[in-house]
């Protein structure tokens, strides 16, 4: 739920467990930091928020307030992990470059240790599926 998911970033900021650098007053240079935090869950807990912001920002209201922006560069990933299949089944994953071709990807996957166990009896592979940033399935026989 997104309250849980709050849960993280918000006990880190607790004052036991905090940086000094983090713990700010609403006059301290970095108490901007908590601004936004305390302004995302607003539509869900507005009077909890409203509390929080009085405390940090006692000149203004939250609903005066922008909302946050998302820094798009800063959700792009630069790995991606990938399902790794034989015959249709989840034998495992690798964590890979996202920028990887498709040929050193099928290469990397049919070395994996939970893939080539499957080639000791002697099976071959007869084909390689490789679905872009999610899976890659081996089809052996």
């Amino acid at each position: 739920t997104s309250p849980a998911r709050r849960a993280p970033p918000a006990n880190a900021a607790h004052p036991s467990r905090a940086p000094p650098t983090l713990l700010a007053s609403a006059n301290d240079r970095h108490a901007p930091a908590f601004h936004r935090p305390s302004a995302a869950p607003s539509p869900i807990v507005p009077h909890i928020c409203q509390a929080l912001w009085a405390e940090l920002c006692p000149e203004s209201h939250i609903l005066q307030a922008s909302w946050p922006i998302a820094d798009k560069a800063a959700m792009v990933q630069d790995e991606v992990e990938l399902m790794l299949q034989v015959n249709g089944k989840l034998r495992g994953s690798m964590t890979i470059a996202r920028t990887l071709p498709k040929e050193a990807i099928e290469k990397l996957a049919a070395t994996q240790d939970c893939v080539t166990k499957y080639l000791v009896d002697g099976p071959s592979v007869r084909k390689i599926i490789v679905v872009p940033n999610k899976l890659v399935n081996i089809v052996i026989g």
